[in-house]
């Protein structure tokens, strides 16, 4: 019998602790690791949604095993993806060793709060374990999607000549850019609710944007989409939700977003019109098939931004602190690729609903080729796991240059694309 349960664990910085970009001085909204347990008669498998920009390398090793640890499990049986919100933590471990090794403290007290990762890992252990213990039978299974109107746009948008001529940010202030078509989307929020038969234990969706209105507030948020999600438990489900940020690396907001902070909730009030819509559809069934299956990916490295060139700017004390950072987190992805066979990827699949649960910056057109081939499964996708990768762009965007692949921020080359895409076919498949 499929069993399972909910829980959560308070993530947020303390005032004076680093976010991604700014040192926190209060707190808008309280961010949250969210996450369920489910228990078969295989190995427990833990899911959760965690409210950072990101979380890299060794800090996720950490995680992954400490939780994995707490429910007697196995580390692949753990997939870990942020939510991506950018008033927001980011952990990567083997980064801030690296800084220090090189006399970068400063740069590493300005952007890394290791304490709170400790914290976490504390935190997280007690509640899986609470988690397992109250676990409750899980009966049925609800699918049911819906498309959401005026959020996500596609943030790269070409000229004549096939190159990125406008890049839509989050938020965009070029009312022309603004005015151009949204572009190659997914515009399907995916909803996947769980039942002990009439009870909603609790629900998951699944959506590709990047889920910021506006951000360098120097406020932890969760932004529109944690509005969305809270509505969503508050007044439609009443049972906990996680909120799950699908291949989103090149979609944003921009086209529907000035930046006003009256938009935030307009776009959360869409967001979860979408959510209500897909519950409203949504089919429940009884389970009769859980499974999982876990796979390697192996994604080449891309040398334009050489590490010999990463050693030089961290050994210069008089090299930009951008420049600093790109480089420690382009060494630090080399060393942890270096020691592990490859990223840890699976796919969860109850009856004709399937999760891939994938790294990185996602570009949108892998969540849609998944979709597109095999249309006899409910596909939902979950990116920003792994998140040393940064963005993970198609070939062709390489070519056509942009801020994605710039090669001081991607960290995968542009053979990427046919590796991954097998890599779901195989997953699926399985």
């Amino acid at each position: 019998m499929l069993k399972g349960n909910y829980f959560a664990v308070n993530v947020t910085p303390e005032t004076g602790k680093p976010l991604a970009y700014d040192i926190q001085l209060a707190v808008d909204d309280p961010l949250y690791l969210k996450g369920f347990v489910f228990l078969s008669d295989k190995d427990p498998f833990v899911i959760g949604a965690l409210d950072w920009i990101g979380i890299s390398c060794e800090s996720l090793d950490k995680l992954k095993n400490c939780i994995a640890s707490a429910v007697q499990t196995k580390k692949e049986c753990v997939q870990i993806h942020t939510t991506h919100f950018h008033d927001a933590p980011h952990s990567n471990l083997t980064a801030v060793n690296i800084l220090k090794q090189y006399g970068w403290n400063d740069v590493v007290e300005q952007y890394y709060d290791v304490d709170l990762l400790d914290r976490l890992c504390v935190d997280v252990m007690p509640a899986v374990r609470e988690a397992v213990r109250k676990a409750v039978p899980i009966t049925h299974v609800g699918y049911g999607n819906a498309e959401v109107h005026e959020v996500a746009s596609n943030r790269r948008i070409t000229g004549e000549d096939g190159k990125i001529k406008h890049t839509r940010y989050s938020s965009c202030s070029d009312s022309h850019v603004r005015s151009l078509p949204e572009g190659l989307i997914d515009p399907y929020i995916d909803l996947i609710t769980l039942w002990n038969h009439e009870n909603c234990i609790a629900s998951a969706s699944y959506y590709a944007t990047h889920p910021m209105s506006y951000y360098r507030t120097a406020m932890c948020s969760s932004d529109f989409v944690g509005m969305a999600r809270n509505m969503f438990s508050d007044l439609v489900t009443f049972a906990p939700h996680l909120y799950f940020n699908g291949a989103g690396g090149n979609i944003t907001a921009g086209k529907y977003n000035d930046g006003e902070k009256k938009v935030r909730y307009e776009l959360a009030v869409k967001l979860f019109n979408g959510l209500k819509e897909a519950w409203e559809n949504t089919k429940k069934e009884p389970v009769d098939s859980f499974d999982y299956t876990h796979n390697l990916l192996h994604l080449p490295m891309d040398e334009r931004f050489c590490l010999s060139e990463c050693v030089r700017i961290l050994g210069d004390q008089s090299s930009d602190t951008n420049d600093v950072q790109r480089a420690s987190r382009k060494l630090a992805w080399d060393m942890w690729y270096e020691k592990h066979p490859g990223i840890d990827v699976s796919v969860l699949s109850i009856n004709k609903t399937k999760v891939l649960h994938m790294p990185g910056e996602l570009f949108v057109e892998y969540q849609l080729y998944a979709k597109q081939k095999y249309p006899q499964f409910n596909i939902c996708m979950a990116a920003y796991g792994e998140y040393g990768t940064s963005y993970i762009g198609v070939k062709q965007s390489y070519f056509e240059g942009g801020y994605e692949t710039q090669p001081t921020v991607t960290k995968v080359s542009e053979d990427s694309e046919p590796i991954i895409k097998a890599c779901i076919d195989e997953l699926i498949c399985m």
